[in-house]
């Protein structure tokens, strides 16, 4: 990897948004060994900590080292906790509080996920001195630092210059830092430093940082007297029955003394500067540390530090003898040792069989287009994060509810963030859990084991609202219990959905694994048919259209609460009412009369022209939070009254009405709905991009849940600041859904795996994650014509149970769905491939003529985030590219691949934001310069607008503003063509949009290769 040189800021210094954007030139990328290398400390910015999960434990260490460090900007960690300021988190699995309010029936109350001690620092002091978080930058010089998704380890390396130290002579910084996923319950870390001055006046700090330790109360912080060992208790507030246990012990180039050991309240309080960003929630009452000398005369040191950590919420009253012997055993083995054992762990983990990858087979290098670099890169980070944050199910453990260990789902933010207060969402189900059953289904169980564990109490949330016996209904959010809670997880009136998502999510779960006899024993198949008697339950008969629907609900789209008849809601509804009578009738139950007629007749509310409404009343301003009606497609494919056709109505028709400050996860469910269903041009790319680039941020590729991570507009919802999660776990999985649901088309939900594979023209090769189907495993390699399939022995994977079809062929439907009359069905053996032809819709012009489509367009004015010049000519009207101001701006194609062509007009549709001029240029020059070959073939200044803006109008088929403007007989194509628009008719300041430009050729044919 080539050094980059860059600027060091200052401590005082203000990140830029811009700064984090990518790609980066201080963030390098070494593609052999998967390694990320920043060379900007960024301390106080929480883009710029580095998450460190096993599944068991998790943590968020600070840019300068594996410190403690709290945000620089003061900003919040938003809706529902609030908690301010955002700061390194540490937790473990299921960790969850419980906070009693007055305005609850329940007495458990809220269950906001609580915090740990910051369990990895190792403070250097020189001269009085200390480096940690807050450490002024302008002592730091020559940094760099690392993070290894093949080894699961993080480092940094720099120098030190410690103010009050007369030598002068800077102090070389080395630390290595992992969580270990071969002793789940074992942290590590690795100090190396050195000076040609000596370190005669250095010395040491282990400490257990209590700030991190949020919403606890502490039981225990002290050292142990006699070892080189510090311990921290503490029990989620409002639990005392929990109590997790931590323990530090450290070796090396020490001097041990006892009198060195210090306490919480004694010398430590020297560094008052520790604490004076400490927030109302301050508990450095958890704290504890002790200081260490080196050894005298050394030059140079090496200490390493092992922390245990295990909580009786799994391990019961040997909790704390597990936390010893952790600790303890790893420092007897050597931090060698168990970094080995750790490495293997993660390259198993992290094989390249359950990773995207964009790479030319024949050379194993990867395309230079920018784009397609990053999003190599965060296909894998994407892995990493995702996988890194889940354990492996133990049917030995995992089965009892009690001492379980891998059965607690994940927060949006995995384990090393607080954000959305730790509590699990849709989110799980919809975004997290699909991937991950596809690739890692030991992993995947654990969604499905955390609703099981809570299935008595999705009972008596019915209960509480007088529902039929059998009925089961979970709430919004869930932490340790799955009550009803007012506040954030009510059960009635709100998001429904989730039920379906969750009964779904099981389905999907025992499909992928083949694992018949736990999802028949397990109690899921008993969570189907109970989240399925609820939801029936709430649908009241419409007499005046003969249908069913919900009175009062939230569908996807938070932005418009208590509202009736949300179509996906209802939709989803209908296929889990079939799903629970399907597993009913398996089982010689009699099905429920009712279920069938309200299968059959959902209320789906339609427009007059058969666009699918979110719901009844909907009017045409709608603004969508985020995905909502096209989840109907994909992943609940939905079928009794939304055919292909209407399908792409609705994708059409809310794909330019999403609001652009949504959450990341939103756009690669409009990259899969795009790759399926559209009929030509390539928007699958355009969304693919749309669904990344906005969101991730450097240095480590973590997804941002908005596209703008400073607050800048309010939430519709709370009239808060929107602060986005960090790091946002949903994003990742949403990508990682694009790369099998979207890339091939692939379903799981049906009799037979489906695929209806489609390659973008911008990409020549792919290989897609490895796809677990009733315990077998299959693997797809793309090109832009064809795809290979190949069906893997299973045993060398890790599955549940064995490959379900034994030696007979895996049946492998291509087409829409095993019903479809177009698809076909292949058998494949063990170890054998068969190839099949691609979708190419790219290869059908959206307009008549278009000599544009799927060339690339660049321009080098800033647009708004997301809205990409190359959207303009990628063949569908619901992309734009929009640049971020009204003044003049341009976008350039190059068409030298195109042979000359004469033209007879330009095609510009300007979707709902017109600008009010425009030229259009040709040049065989790139930079439009040369007088003599380039020729200006449009100049239009008033821009008409067609489609006039009607909040209060009918909803009908989107259709943008669209202008044709004729040309000469005698103009003809050249090598470079130019748009360049002015102004917006939408006067606010913000730039006009261009949805599609395209040059008309006078002699076309339907389509093209």
């Amino acid at each position: 990897m080539t050094r980059l040189l860059v600027p060091l800021l200052t401590a005082s210094a203000v990140v830029s948004a811009t700064l984090l954007n990518l790609p980066a030139d201080w963030v390098s990328w070494d593609d052999a060994t998967w390694t990320l290398k920043s060379t900007v400390p960024l301390p106080g910015t929480f883009a710029a900590w580095v998450p460190q999960s096993n599944g068991y434990i998790g943590i968020a260490q600070g840019s300068l080292g594996p410190f403690f460090e709290l945000s620089r900007y003061n900003d919040s960690e938003g809706w529902p906790s609030y908690s301010k300021p955002r700061r390194t988190f540490a937790t473990t699995t299921g960790f969850w509080g419980s906070e009693p309010s007055t305005d609850e029936l329940d007495p458990r109350g809220e269950s906001f996920i609580s915090g740990l001690p910051h369990f990895t620092d190792l403070l250097v002091e020189a001269c009085g001195d200390l480096l940690h978080g807050s450490t002024d930058l302008a002592e730091i010089s020559d940094f760099v630092s690392e993070l290894s998704f093949k080894e699961g380890i993080a480092t940094w390396s720099y120098l030190w210059q410690p103010p009050s130290c007369m030598n002068n002579k800077p102090i070389s910084i080395k630390y290595e830092s992992f969580v270990s996923l071969a002793d789940r319950q074992l942290a590590a870390v690795k100090l190396s430093l050195a000076s040609d001055s000596g370190l005669d006046n250095v010395k040491i700090i282990d400490k257990l940082d209590g700030r991190s330790a949020l919403r606890t109360t502490p039981s225990r912080t002290s050292y142990v007297p006699g070892v080189s060992e510090v311990v921290s208790a503490v029990s989620p507030t409002g639990v005392n029955s929990t109590t997790a246990y931590i323990l530090s012990t450290i070796d090396g180039d020490l001097q041990y003394n006892d009198t060195t050991a210090i306490h919480v309240g004694s010398n430590l309080s020297a560094y008052t500067h520790l604490f004076s960003m400490a927030s109302l929630n301050d508990t450095t009452s958890s704290t504890s540390s002790r200081t260490y000398a080196i050894r005298p005369g050394s030059k140079a040191a090496e200490i390493c530090k092992y922390v245990g950590m295990a909580s009786s919420d799994q391990f019961g009253e040997a909790a704390e003898a597990v936390t010893v012997n952790f600790a303890r055993k790893a420092r007897a083995r050597g931090y060698d040792a168990a970094r080995a054992e750790h490495r293997r762990e993660v390259s198993q983990l992290m094989n390249t069989h359950v990773v995207a990858d964009f790479r030319n087979p024949n050379t194993g290098e990867l395309p230079s287009d920018p784009i397609i670099q990053t999003l190599q890169i965060t296909a894998i980070s994407s892995a990493y994060y995702l996988y890194t944050n889940l354990l492996p199910w133990d049917s030995e453990v995992d089965t009892h509810p009690e001492r379980c260990v891998a059965c607690n789902s994940l927060p949006v933010g995995g384990l090393s963030s607080q954000t959305y207060g730790g509590k699990i969402f849709w989110d799980a189900e919809m975004f997290m859990a699909p991937p991950t059953q596809g690739t890692h289904p030991r992993l995947a169980r654990q969604f499905a084991q955390y609703r099981i564990n809570r299935a008595s109490e999705a009972k008596k949330n019915t209960e509480r609202h007088a529902l039929k016996t059998g009925s089961m209904l979970y709430p919004w959010t869930s932490g340790r219990y799955g009550q009803c809670y007012n506040q954030t997880g009510p059960c009635i009136m709100y998001q429904y959905h989730l039920n379906v998502d969750i009964a779904l999510s099981l389905l999907m779960g025992k499909n992928t694994s083949g694992d018949s006899t736990w999802f028949e024993e397990s109690g899921a198949v008993d969570v189907i048919d109970g989240v399925a008697t609820g939801l029936s339950e709430t649908l009241t008969f419409r007499n005046e259209t003969g249908t069913w629907g919900i009175d009062i609900m939230t569908d996807a789209d938070e932005y418009y609460m208590y509202i009736a008849d949300g179509s996906f809601t209802s939709s989803a509804i209908s296929v889990i009412l079939e799903a629970a009578s399907n597993l009913r009738r398996q089982k010689g139950i009699p099905v429920d009369d009712k279920w069938t007629k309200q299968l059959e007749n959902m209320a789906i509310p339609t427009s007059d022209e058969g666009v699918v409404l979110e719901f009844r009343g909907m009017p045409n301003s709608i603004v969508s939070k985020q995905a909502d009606v096209i989840l109907s497609h994909y992943p609940f494919d939905y079928r009794r009254n939304f055919p292909t056709e209407k399908r792409r109505l609705a994708m059409d028709y809310y794909s330019v009405r999403q609001d652009p400050n949504g959450p990341a996860m939103t756009w690669g469910l409009y990259a899969i709905e795009a790759n399926t269903l559209t009929n030509s041009g390539c928007a699958f790319w355009t969304f693919l991009v749309k669904s990344f680039q906005p969101y991730v941020r450097a240095p480590w590729y973590q997804f941002s849940e908005q596209q703008v991570d400073r607050p800048s507009v309010k939430d519709p919802l709370t009239g808060q600041d929107i602060n986005p999660a960090f790091p946002f776990l949903t994003g990742h999985g949403g990508l990682l859904q694009t790369f099998t649901a979207g890339f091939l088309g692939l379903k799981v939900t049906d009799t037979n795996l489906v695929v209806l594979p489609s390659l973008p023209p911008q990409l020549q090769h792919f290989k897609a994650p490895i796809q677990f189907y009733n315990g077998a495993v299959v693997e797809f390699w793309m090109n832009q014509t064809h795809t290979n399939i190949t069906r893997h022995d299973a045993s060398l994977f890790d599955g549940l149970v064995p490959d379900q079809y034994g030696s007979a062929g895996m049946p492998i439907t291509i087409g829409r769905n095993v019903d479809d009359g177009a698809s076909y069905t292949i058998h494949l053996a063990i170890n054998k491939s068969a190839t099949i032809k691609n979708r190419a819709q790219h290869t059908s012009l959206d307009v008549a003529g278009n000599t544009l489509q799927c060339l690339n367009a660049r321009s080098e004015d800033a647009y708004s985030p997301g809205q990409f010049p190359f959207a303009a000519t990628d063949g569908y009207a619901g992309t734009a590219w929009q640049p971020t101001g009204s003044n003049s701006a341009s976008l350039t194609i190059d068409t030298t691949s195109l042979p000359p062509t004469r033209l007879k007009s330009v095609h510009l549709d300007f979707g709902m934001r017109p600008p009010k001029s425009v030229r259009v240029l040709l040049s065989n020059s790139s930079t439009f310069d040369d007088p003599k070959t380039t020729q200006e073939i449009v100049r239009e200044t008033k821009i008409k607008i067609t489609q006039p803006w009607k909040p209060d109008s009918p909803v009908v088929p989107y259709v943008g503003n669209i202008t044709e403007i004729a040309l000469a007989d005698d103009v003809w194509s050249g090598k470079y063509a130019r748009l360049q628009i002015e102004g917006c008719w939408v006067e606010d300041g913000v730039g006009a949009t261009v949805a599609e430009f395209a040059l008309l050729a006078a002699n076309y044919s339907s389509s093209r290769t």
